[in-house]
């Protein structure tokens, strides 16, 4: 077994705490262990929070049909490659179907924001595909809708809307306070969630785009947006440039590192330009460090 080398882990400024962690963590941990508990008997207490349309009833029984926690992985088959090839960005986070009284289907989705930089813009340009994602699976569910939140937590409701997005949204503290009212606030992942609402704006204090941002991805997302053919971004930003993502790449961390990415073909102009580079660049310094990265066309 290879020695650590306890110095250079040191050096990441890496902990396992939950600001390091994808909205992964909230959607398929938090949600994925509340929403079934005692067989889905609280999926009420969730669905008040949202903005039903006019009429619906949700006061009733309700049985819960579908639980997906997390969409992404029917969109791309067994190498990575998308199925959908018109729909370019990706899934929303987690959906539900669930059967009122009178024999109706209702489908419910969610786009989860905790920690991860959020651009306004791409918020935008992924809604339109996200609602149709959720409109095949409430009609492979032979159900109404979908009804289509956001879940963010409080700070980042009121940020977005300062500038212009108004969701709709439903907040991560009012989701703890719906299932605190029935399990309890000794819940493990009522606990886990209780933390991150609380940290979250030390976290985020730093957020604010630069001037050349059109749109914001995670490193994995650029990869696999490079694998299934998708080239609407063309640039993306990391401090230092090129050499600053090479180091990134080198500490293995470039999965889960937010990135700003422009779709302008020509090169960004502003001072900070000099941390720009091709996306192309990116995934060739990726294969040179060893990481498999498809083209498109590869089986």
């Amino acid at each position: 077994m290879a020695e650590i080398d306890l110095k250079r882990s040191g050096d990441l400024n890496f902990a396992f705490d939950d600001p390091n962690r994808s909205e992964v963590l909230y959607t398929v941990g938090v949600l994925g262990s509340l929403l079934p508990r005692d067989d889905f008997g609280h999926v009420a207490a969730f669905l008040s929070l949202f903005p039903v349309p006019d009429g619906l009833d949700l006061s009733g029984p309700l049985r819960v049909i579908a639980f997906e926690p997390e969409l992404a992985p029917y969109l791309y088959a067994s190498q990575g490659h998308s199925v959908l090839k018109d729909v370019p960005a990706g899934a929303p986070d987690g959906a539900l179907v669930v059967e009122l009284a009178d024999g109706t289907r209702w489908a419910f989705g969610w786009e989860a924001k905790m920690f991860t930089r959020v651009i306004v813009a791409d918020m935008r340009n992924t809604e339109v595909t996200y609602r149709v994602i959720l409109k095949v699976f409430a009609e492979t569910h032979l159900a109404h809708g979908p009804v289509f939140v956001y879940l963010v937590p409080r700070g980042l409701a009121v940020w977005l809307r300062s500038k212009g997005f108004h969701g709709p949204f439903v907040l991560w503290e009012d989701v703890h306070s719906a299932f605190s009212a029935v399990l309890g606030a000794d819940d493990y992942w009522l606990k886990r969630l209780q933390a991150a609402c609380d940290v979250w704006p030390r976290v985020t204090s730093h957020w604010k785009a630069g001037p050349n941002a059109q749109g914001g991805r995670l490193g994995r997302e650029i990869v696999r947006d490079w694998q299934r053919g998708w080239t609407r971004f063309r640039w993306m930003g990391c401090a230092g440039g090129l050499s600053g993502m090479k180091r990134l790449v080198a500490t293995g961390l470039w999965q889960e590192q937010a990135f700003e990415v422009r779709y302008d073909t020509a090169p960004p102009t502003a001072t900070t330009a000099r941390n720009w580079f091709p996306i192309a660049n990116f995934i060739t310094a990726l294969r040179e460090s060893g990481v498999e990265v498809l083209d498109p066309t590869e089986p």
